[in-house]
Parts: structure tokens; C-alpha cells; sequence
């Protein structure tokens, strides 16, 4: 049996503080109670850090939630880190790159925040997405 743990989902607008869709992002702890400064403080506490194509973020946060928090949801650990690479940038790490090879082209944040989360459809429930994120509609009609 695969021990789970929480995944959790967050956003923060994407580009510019008046963005009017969010750039989402995967991680293995609660950054409302973890707000870890920098990846390295990530690696060095043994938790996960997914970049999705985006920046590092110590929490969420958007003009319509404050935390940023899009959900939790008990996953497969080992099965995340082995679809998307962890704890590594999108635009230098192949493997953190899902199958969204070209940003914009294959997919965007949300789409490989999601291949992320498909390791929280353990135990018959859906997967968790990130479908709660200003702009989801428009970049899966993409």
C-alpha cells in the first residue's frame, strides 16, 4: 500500500498583480502554515514544491481569495513526483514539465498543476484540479 499524503493546490494572479486569471501551482504542505522563503528551504524540509511553468511563490493569495488555496486532497506522493518533476523550474527542468513541453502551445499552468494532481485520485474519489482558478474555463477550452 502507497502511503498518501496532502496535496495541495494554490494561485496567485499570473504576470501582474491586476491579472484577471491566476498562474496555479501544486504543493505537498500548507503554505499558510509552512511559508517556506525559498525552494532551497523546501528541499531542506522534504517537501514538494511543483512550479508549473511559473515563479516560486511562498503563498497564495488573489484578489477573490485571499489565500490562494484551490483545495487539498489526500494523494500518491511517489506517483506525483513521477509524472511532474518537483522542487525544479519548468523552464530549465524537462521533467518538471509534465507534457506540457511548450508553455502556451501544450497546455498552461493549469493543465500540469492538474497532471500533478491526478496522484489525489487514489481511493475512488475524482482528482483534485485546479478548476476553482480565474481563467481555468478559457485555458481548457484552449
Amino acid at each position: 500500500m502507497t502511503p498518501s499524503v496532502s496535496l495541495y493546490a494554490w494561485a496567485v494572479p499570473a504576470w501582474s498583480s491586476e491579472s484577471p486569471v491566476d498562474h496555479t501551482w501544486v504543493t505537498s504542505y500548507d503554505n499558510q502554515v509552512h511559508p517556506y522563503n525559498a525552494i532551497a528551504d523546501v528541499v531542506v524540509a522534504g517537501q514538494s514544491f511543483w512550479f508549473c511553468w511559473g515563479a516560486f511563490h511562498p503563498q497564495g493569495g488573489t484578489p477573490v481569495n485571499p489565500t490562494g488555496a484551490l483545495g487539498q486532497q489526500a494523494g500518491n506522493l511517489k506517483l506525483a513526483q513521477c509524472v511532474v518533476q518537483p522542487n525544479a523550474d519548468s523552464n530549465t527542468a524537462p521533467g518538471a514539465r509534465g507534457t506540457i513541453y511548450s508553455y502556451g502551445v501544450d497546455g498552461v499552468c493549469h493543465q500540469l498543476a492538474n497532471q500533478v494532481l491526478y496522484a489525489t485520485s487514489d481511493g475512488g474519489l475524482p482528482p483534485l484540479t485546479v478548476s476553482k482558478a480565474r481563467g481555468y474555463p478559457l485555458s481548457s477550452f484552449i
